[in-house]
């Protein structure tokens, strides 16, 4: 589950993120969580000029409610093996790695239900000249929608998808002033999925690529404190020029922000941002989407042993929900970390998530569909040496949402255990 999420908000926050890595501030502190003590890290093989981490995972998993649905409510174990390696360059200058994760999942007694999720991403980096780099990026997802999704319901089985990603970016700082122009690219594919009443639901009407040119002007007003304009535009393409409801859903979009990153002393550090952003579907049955969007990210080291840390997300993402143009995603987060022991560091964190669909129609809803989850996790993680840790975690999960049928709540038990070479 931690990996789904964990791919999920990847492949979001390079559709849809305001401040890339490299964009953000050196921290003078990392969390807990983010802390390298150098006898409990991995060390690596070397290969040639390159570092490869090797990892496997053993993950076991209970879930009372597989199918997130509010009746006929199902439990099952899930195995996760979770395989993966980094491989990071050695060089003095320039900069190559290679992330591969994967997640495969056995159900119990729902073998249906059964997934194999790949994650693979390429990053480079060249460092042109003093203050300018080109970095250059490939990523790969074999992915599936969780069983909430509402642009999958009816499935039998979960929808499995593939993305394929590029981007590029030149960056270049002169005195105090930087800039960067860049482009993303993707191409989502959806597989055609088993439905609960027999037959497949087709899904290649969701197939479509995305656009994203572009630039960012920014200023370090002083060391460790960074102001910054940004201007998008975004397109997205389906393969197919018409839906299975009969909407062309093409659309052209902007975002424009501007945003403030700042790290007072390594104690506490953030990134905030405000902007606007718009969305026009070609099809004119299908409404206009703007609005305010941005972002507010803060970490605070209350002490060596403790950080808090908290989020703050709103951007307009995709649909392929019949009449809706657009959803409003509004995201929170609070969470802490604490170092109890050396090799013991617990966890909590607090999650609340609004998504506010745009331009039903009204013959058929008398409102636009609204949907307000939240979740809380509790979990501690015992490193044993820096070849072998124990993760313990719950979780619980519940929405509520304006169509019959639609609420849920979720108890989940993790147990990862997790070897490193």
């Amino acid at each position: 589950m931690f990996l789904k999420k964990g791919l999920f908000l990847t492949s979001m926050l390079l559709l849809y993120g305001h401040s890339s890595a490299d964009e953000r501030i050196m921290r003078n502190q990392d969390s807990v969580t983010e802390r390298r003590h150098s006898d409990l890290e991995a060390l690596g093989h070397s290969i040639g000029s390159f570092t490869l981490f090797p990892k496997l995972g053993f993950n076991s998993e209970y879930n009372d409610n597989i199918f997130d649905t509010e009746i006929k409510q199902k439990r099952d174990y899930i195995a996760h093996i979770q395989p993966g390696f980094k491989l990071k360059s050695d060089w003095a200058r320039h900069m190559l790695k290679l992330d591969v994760n994967s997640d495969l999942g056995f159900y119990t007694d729902n073998p249906d239900q059964n997934y194999e999720d790949v994650n693979l991403h390429l990053s480079s980096r060249v460092d042109v000249l003093r203050d300018s780099t080109l970095n250059l990026g490939f990523s790969f997802y074999k992915s599936h929608e969780e069983r909430n999704s509402p642009d999958q319901q009816g499935g039998a089985a979960p929808t499995a998808y593939i993305t394929n990603g590029w981007n590029l970016s030149y960056k270049h700082k002169f005195n105090r002033f930087f800039t960067k122009v860049g482009i993303n690219a993707q191409h989502v594919q959806y597989d055609n999925t088993p439905a609960f009443i027999g037959g497949t639901i087709n899904n290649q009407d969701r197939n479509h690529w995305y656009y994203q040119p572009s630039i960012r002007l920014g200023y370090e007003i002083q060391p460790q404190y960074d102001a910054y304009i940004d201007f998008r535009i975004t397109g997205i393409d389906y393969d197919e020029r018409f839906d299975d409801n009969g909407f062309e859903r093409e659309s052209t979009g902007y975002e424009a922000i501007t945003g403030f990153a700042f790290d007072a002393t390594g104690l506490l550090s953030g990134d905030i941002a405000i902007g606007y952003q718009y969305k026009d579907v070609v099809d004119s049955r299908l409404s206009r989407i703007a609005g305010l969007t941005g972002l507010l990210n803060l970490k605070w080291n209350i002490t060596p042993l403790t950080t808090i840390h908290s989020s703050i997300y709103r951007a307009i993402w995709e649909t392929t929900q019949a009449g809706s143009s657009g959803v409003f995603v509004t995201n929170m987060n609070i969470g802490v970390e604490h170092e109890l022991l050396r090799q013991l560091l617990l966890s909590a964190d607090f999650d609340y998530n609004v998504q506010q669909y745009n331009g039903f129609d009204r013959t058929v809803h008398n409102e636009d569909r609204n949907e307000g989850s939240y979740s809380i996790r509790v979990g501690g993680k015992y490193i044993f040496s820096r070849f072998l840790s124990l993760d313990l975690s719950y979780q619980f999960r519940k929405r509520n949402v304006n169509r019959d049928l639609g609420d849920y709540q979720t108890n989940q038990v993790f147990l990862n255990l997790v070897g490193r070479i």
